[in-house]
């Protein structure tokens, strides 16, 4: 859908939010504008208000490599798998983010180095270890729901993530081989916080 069927949409009498999971920021961008606008909040402002705090219409990319542009682009959050392995982690990231738009440019400089993991790792340079959230979301998103599962038996308690169901299958070797390595950095890194 695009971002006008999608804010006509927002205009629904059950609708509170949207989940992009296409990863455009600039459609985000274009529905925030509408649903931030006085006509639209005059309309929908009392119904947003008695379900959601604060009122706003909730516009959640599906991607955690994507939130800090994401909140730049007036959307409110976020709702991915990667926040699900890494809790705190994205938490750090959100709530530097929302304080770097503030205007505190200590924590806007540590929301970025968070949110830069994934070029570091693709240009194959040594990755610092505060960029860790788009690597990780990489990964996370590359090693399927199979990864995600062994990621919670691996690293956090055996028997949590299980096996996934048909038509899935099992895990790959080489994909638990990316897991261990590649998230073990990422995994110490949530611990710490």
């Amino acid at each position: 859908m695009n971002s006008d069927e999608l804010s006509e949409l927002a205009d629904h009498d059950n609708c509170f939010g949207i989940k992009l999971t296409c990863g455009n920021i600039g459609k985000g961008h274009r529905i925030s504008n509408y649903t931030r606008s006085p006509e639209f909040t005059k309309r929908r402002g009392s119904y947003l208000n008695s379900v959601i705090e604060g009122g706003e219409f909730q516009l959640l990319p599906g991607f955690s490599d994507t939130l800090l542009s994401a909140l730049i682009s007036h959307h409110t959050g976020a709702i991915t798998s990667t926040a699900a392995l890494f809790p705190k982690t994205v938490r750090r990231l959100y709530d530097q983010a929302l304080k770097g738009l503030a205007g505190d440019y200590e924590a806007l400089q540590e929301a970025i180095k968070l949110q830069d993991r994934s070029e570091l790792i693709l240009l194959h340079k040594p990755v610092n270890k505060l960029t860790i959230v788009a690597r990780s979301d990489g990964i996370a998103v590359g090693s399927s729901f199979q990864g995600a599962k062994y990621f919670l038996d691996h690293f956090v308690e055996a028997g949590l993530g299980g096996e996934c169901r048909l038509p899935l299958g099992k895990i790959e070797e080489k994909t638990k081989k990316v897991v261990e390595t590649q998230l073990k950095e990422d995994w110490e890194f949530e611990q710490s916080l």
